[in-house]
């Protein structure tokens, strides 16, 4: 009699199969928990190799045939980012091209950040073998950033200034350190990023916020961190936070020495700029104390738009 169980495909197809079986994961390292996060990221196309390897050795699956391998074709841009939740909520200034530059340098730790979920601790990652001196080279393009050959100088000088971030209770002197080329025009600069921040770059352990990069990217300053923020609560639809907070967390606190003026400079025409031209903004109340006239709390209420497919 033919056992109907044995079958050969391929790896992608076999954890497919084997996961439709009640208890799949019974025989594997992962707990309960962590293997349903593991069956979704399968099912979004983005559970690593390693993993699925894992779990089919693990259930009784074996390789009967080396693997086969061709050049990879270029990848399509993902759409959308996965940022730790960390660097959503850091206390940080930035200017709107280097608000760019984060993003474009989040958008290339993805993958790092994927292994960070389906549980690789950091030292394991695949970025961290290329950790150099402690730091880590990560190529930026100008044509990334929208910017023209005769720009570029205004470039570096803004680049330059990447100071005064405060993450995860830590006030750090610079996030990024860049390098430019001493060749008139070059297309393109470095930004070293010190192991420890790096670090701090993929680390999920306290959530992730996933928002869509073309929107992040073209917004403007303050846009882009509130959407970020708004982003994050977007499952939840609410959330509240303290205007003492809200000033430090975008260094407003020397800025505006009232209330209003914060609203009318920076809350307001960021309103406008998200309200039903993003895939979520926000509705905004304040609470008071009885007889004051500045607001102690901002009240958030995420709306969102139909899910937008972003293939990732």
């Amino acid at each position: 009699m033919i056992d109907t169980e044995i079958f050969s495909a391929s790896i992608d197809e076999s954890f497919a199969q084997a996961i439709k079986k009640r208890s799949w994961y019974s025989n594997s390292p992962f707990d309960r928990k962590k293997a349903f996060y593991h069956k979704r990221m399968f099912q979004e196309h983005r559970l690593p190799y390693e993993i699925k390897r894992v779990y089919l050795e693990s259930i009784g699956y074996e390789i009967i045939q080396p693997e086969l391998w061709r050049k990879k074709p270029n990848d399509k841009p993902k759409s959308s980012i996965l940022q730790p939740n960390a660097i959503t909520l850091m206390s940080c200034d930035f200017t709107q091209l280097q608000m760019k530059v984060l993003i474009i340098v989040l958008d290339k730790l993805q993958a790092t950040i994927d292994e960070r979920m389906a549980g690789y601790c950091f030292e394991n990652t695949t970025i961290y073998k290329q950790i150099d001196d402690n730091q880590l080279s990560i190529k930026i393009k100008y044509a990334d950033l929208d910017v023209r050959p005769n720009k570029y100088g205004e470039v570096k000088t803004d680049i330059l200034q990447f100071s005064n971030v405060h993450l995860n209770m830590n006030l750090y002197k610079y996030l990024f350190l860049p390098e430019f080329s001493d060749k008139p025009y070059s297309g393109f600069f470095l930004v070293k990023i010190p192991k420890d921040i790096l670090k701090q770059l993929v680390d999920v352990d306290q959530g992730i916020t996933k928002y869509i990069k073309k929107i992040a990217i073209t917004s403007s300053k303050y846009g882009t961190r509130i959407y970020m923020l708004i982003c994050m609560w977007k499952d939840a639809g609410e959330f509240q936070m303290n205007l003492d907070t809200f000033k430090k967390w975008l260094q407003l606190e020397y800025k505006y020495s009232t209330y209003q003026e914060i609203y009318k400079s920076v809350i307001h025409p960021v309103y406008e700029e998200l309200f039903e031209k993003t895939d979520c903004w926000f509705e905004m109340t304040e609470s008071f104390d009885d007889g004051e006239i500045e607001p102690y709390k901002l009240n958030f209420k995420v709306i969102k738009t139909i899910e937008i497919n972003n293939n990732n």
